[in-house]
């Protein structure tokens, strides 16, 4: 109510509740606008309602020719349900001829009693592109079931370019058997082989199932810890240490693990190749 032209203390909570709810629609959107994955909204017409700037650059048209056409792809059943169809995997050309795998990922949601549907598209042209070569070319070491150079390359350059989009760096560990010769020479193939097998065992408990480990050869193993943070480096190496450690502790081992350990850190904001980076954690390798 107003009273002499001035607002009740009834009214002013509310207008405070309105004015929250206009800053997190706000926030919401800017969060929209700037992923980096496109986000598209459709009705039941197939129309586009709205889209962010992703997406404008992954279907190469400006949104201002985008939003009010026909999007290219069926979201619904149609008639009389609406439901959406929840998961494609599509090929989007461009007005310039390239080509792009995309997933298409469909929730209906409603606005105002009306259906729409929100359409988060993800291009996965590169990984496609990377499982075909991974198919076709020798990417694994057959002793270890490791990644081998090439796989563990391939692998971390894709990393990386995600790692760029991201913001969030990884450490490459290098991890070298000293005494891998001296095995070799003294207990025979068996025990080298043996002993090659092993570490990749300690690497492969020490790290996450979306880590990446490679053995390089000639007794080399490296190691992508995806996502981890600029300061657990050390906790990272001494966690390798303290596995090798105690297995060496064992009394009815043939032979002891000695191994050297080094680190790099990608930084996304000054990114290096993976070559470099394996360079540099050799130059710092600590028994």
């Amino acid at each position: 109510m107003m009273k002499n032209g001035k607002q009740t203390q009834s009214q002013k909570p509310l207008e405070h509740t309105f004015e929250k709810l206009d800053d997190r629609e706000f926030i919401f959107r800017q969060i929209v606008a700037h992923l980096n994955d496109a986000v598209v909204i459709v009705d039941r017409e197939n129309r586009v309602k709205s889209a962010n700037l992703a997406a404008e650059k992954l279907f190469g048209v400006p949104l201002s020719k985008f939003v009010g056409k026909k999007f290219g792809f069926k979201v619904h059943s149609g008639k009389p349900g609406f439901r959406a169809i929840p998961y494609q995997r599509v090929k989007v050309k461009k007005p310039d001829g390239t080509l792009s795998i995309v997933e298409l990922n469909i929730t209906e949601i409603k606005l105002h009693g009306d259906i729409y549907f929100l359409i988060h598209c993800k291009d996965i042209t590169e990984l496609v592109e990377l499982r075909q070569k991974k198919e076709e070319t020798p990417l694994f070491d057959s002793l270890t079931n490791l990644y081998n150079r090439r796989g563990f390359a391939t692998l971390v350059s894709y990393q990386m370019k995600m790692s760029e989009r991201t913001k969030k760096g990884m450490w490459i560990v290098v991890v070298s058997i000293d005494n891998l010769a001296k095995i070799y020479s003294l207990l025979g193939k068996k025990y080298g082989e043996k002993a090659l097998k092993e570490t990749a065992e300690i690497l492969q408990g020490a790290f996450r199932a979306s880590d990446v480990i490679g053995y390089l050869g000639n007794g080399e193993f490296a190691v992508a810890a995806i996502g981890a943070a600029k300061n657990s480096g050390e906790i990272l190496r001494k966690r390798i240490e303290n596995v090798i450690d105690a297995r060496n502790e064992n009394l009815q081992r043939e032979y002891k693990l000695i191994v050297s350990i080094g680190m790099a850190y990608f930084d996304p904001e000054n990114p290096k190749s993976v070559d470099e980076l394996l360079m540099f954690a050799r130059t710092s390798m600590v028994v």
